[in-house]
């Protein structure tokens, strides 16, 4: 009835996960370093406006357990990101695309959207528990793009992702599988691109599944996250309604991108991924 809650217990700010995909080596002291190949953690969480966010190696194999699968829209501009949409769950879905060349939001569909910009590429942003070993586990927002999504340089045993979210089926005892009840090893495997240059991807494997305490865990941080983000959701809906928005519809609006790699970090994919609602 305060409205207080439009603002207090719904905002999701959680560190962001990602892959360093630069295979490129570089000689530093008498050695070559490879600049990539390995994961990390940005603070975003605990990001200050207009300032980079610290970054945390992690190495190049984690150990995850995949919540809530959400997709973006993205575009660059050399090492910039140009064009972004807010995130959404299918292709269908009305979002607000801003742009680093204005101060405008448009609205409309992801599909058409991507339709009228043709450089947009899809970005899958997963919730999920980071998993070390040594301490409680972390709530973050894993960011899985380009050649991890789709290419045609992979290797048959490098399952992309849409591939592997799709393997889970039904048990020997014809029970459904959940993507949430097992561990996710991500792993840097390096890849050469059609150009012949090369970059590190993704490789997705399944791990153990989840002792009884731990998929209480696992599913309280889904209760919590996915509350958030209907939370997010359902107040960009009602801005979009205020400004009586259809497809058409250019608004005025300042919103930064959130924190992400330069675009050397990590290919372009080869092939377009298909547009799988999640």
């Amino acid at each position: 009835m305060t409205g207080v809650g439009n603002y207090e217990g719904s905002r999701l700010s959680l560190n962001t996960v990602s892959l360093n995909g630069n295979a490129d080596i570089e000689e530093r002291d008498g050695e070559y370093i490879t600049l990539g190949g390995y994961f990390r953690k940005r603070l975003t969480a605990e990001q200050k406006k207009g300032e980079k966010p610290e970054e945390v190696k992690l190495g190049n194999s984690i150990k995850v357990i995949m919540l809530k699968i959400r997709r973006a829209l993205q575009e660059r501009d050399g090492e910039r990101l140009a064009r972004w949409t807010s995130e959404h769950d299918g292709v269908d879905d009305i979002v607000e695309l801003r742009s680093a060349y204005d101060k405008e939001v448009e609205v409309g569909s992801a599909r058409r959207l991507r339709e009228k910009y043709g450089n947009l590429r899809t970005v899958q942003n997963v919730y999920g528990l980071l998993l070390d070993g040594t301490k409680e586990p972390e709530s973050v927002k894993i960011q899985i793009k380009g050649a991890a999504l789709g290419s045609e340089a992979k290797a048959d045993d490098v399952p992309t992702f849409y591939q592997y979210v799709s393997s889970f089926g039904k048990n020997a005892d014809g029970e459904k599988e959940h993507l949430r009840q097992f561990a996710t090893v991500l792993s840097a495997v390096k890849e050469k691109g059609k150009t012949g240059k090369a970059y590190f991807t993704i490789n997705f494997t399944r791990g153990e599944q989840l002792a009884a305490d731990m998929q209480a865990v696992a599913d309280a941080a889904l209760r919590d996250i996915h509350g958030k983000i209907v939370a997010q959701d359902q107040a960009r809906s009602a801005r979009i309604k205020a400004m009586k928005a259809t497809p058409e519809v250019v608004a005025e609006g300042n919103a930064e991108p959130e924190a992400d790699e330069a675009a050397s970090d990590y290919p372009a994919e080869d092939i377009n991924p298909d547009d799988i609602p999640f």
